[in-house]
């Protein structure tokens, strides 16, 4: 990335980057890996610029988390609608699944337990748990010591324990047979929480499980090739080829789509990112070693038998209302 610009050469917005004073798009993250970032007031009533692949959706009002009490100083003002980046395919529409997120900043190794924390945000009836209750709590059950959560299936009983949800353990990857279930899953408006590897953006990186990170995932992004939609499909009122998807889990066949991108929220953003769904699944799939920073760092971790391989790699969590009532297969 040059000149404060997208991977595609196109800045957020014109004359913007990050030498424009007043420019509420920001550069996050390293030299050459840069994440835009939106800093401007919320948006009344409209939706943000658009930006490049990978750049976080933005910022700007919306409803306070109902999970638990939170210090204002570690709460997000709030998300607000996802874009198409400019570098998106234009011969394509582009179909939006969103159920936005509150966002908390992690303290510590607390990654896996705040992206539980944010995606009860969506569970039905709302239950208030506090960040510091979900940490007691897996204290207690001996899943942590640090507020490091290595295992996702101590993940799923600790969310099915705290929450009104039935928490489904994923196996075999987000690819393959797994990939409708999970995009059925999110088009229902229902969240999933993803280990994976984070790069110094935030984004998915592969790392032998080095990094390993948690996020929640709470949309999706679909590029299709058909030029018919289901009924019920809402136009964006300013994005030229964008439509908002009607509720329920009913998806376009797989072969419309040619494109998937995922919402995802973790601890160490207050935005959150828009992720190309293959990068996630490979980031995903390749966790099967314990840090050796983490190994040498003096302090006691819980990994399960067999290390992170047996605990996270090709793993998620899906959270279900309780009963029955999983999305069908």
């Amino acid at each position: 990335m040059t000149g404060g610009c997208g991977a595609a050469g196109v800045c957020p917005e014109p004359g913007g980057g990050p030498g424009a004073a007043s420019a509420p798009w920001r550069p996050g993250g390293p030299p050459g890996q840069e994440s835009w970032e939106y800093w401007g007031p919320p948006w009344p009533g409209r939706v943000p610029p658009r930006r490049g692949p990978g750049a976080p959706v933005c910022a700007g009002g919306g409803p306070e988390p109902r999970v638990g009490p939170v210090p204002p100083s570690r709460r997000s003002p709030g998300p607000a609608e996802p874009l198409p980046p400019p570098s998106f395919s234009g011969h394509l529409k582009w179909l939006l699944f969103h159920r936005p997120v509150p966002s908390l900043i992690q303290e510590g190794p607390q990654c896996g337990l705040v992206a539980l924390w944010m995606a009860a945000a969506l569970l039905e009836p709302p239950r208030e748990v506090s960040l510091e209750q979900i940490v007691q709590a897996a204290r207690d059950r001996a899943f942590t010591a640090q507020g490091e959560m290595f295992s996702a299936a101590a993940m799923a009983a600790l969310a099915q324990e705290l929450f009104p949800c039935r928490a489904e353990l994923l196996a075999g990857g987000l690819d393959g047979e797994n990939r409708p279930r999970v995009l059925r899953h999110l088009a229902a408006g229902r969240p999933l929480l993803v280990p994976y590897d984070e790069d110094s953006n935030h984004e998915p990186c592969c790392r032998r499980g080095h990094k390993a990170h948690w996020a929640v995932v709470s949309g999706a992004l679909l590029g299709l090739r058909s030029p018919a939609l289901s009924p019920g499909c809402r136009k964006d009122a300013e994005i030229p080829g964008l439509f908002h998807a009607a509720p329920g889990p009913r998806l376009p066949p797989a072969e419309e789509v040619a494109e998937v991108f995922v919402l995802a929220q973790q601890g160490k953003s207050r935005r959150p990112q828009l992720w190309g769904y293959r990068r996630l699944h490979e980031s995903n799939a390749q966790l099967t070693d314990f840090s050796p920073r983490r190994a040498g760092d003096g302090r006691v971790y819980v990994v399960p038998a067999g290390g992170v391989r047996a605990g996270l790699c090709g793993q998620a969590v899906l959270l279900h209302p309780p009963g029955p009532g999983a999305v069908p297969s």
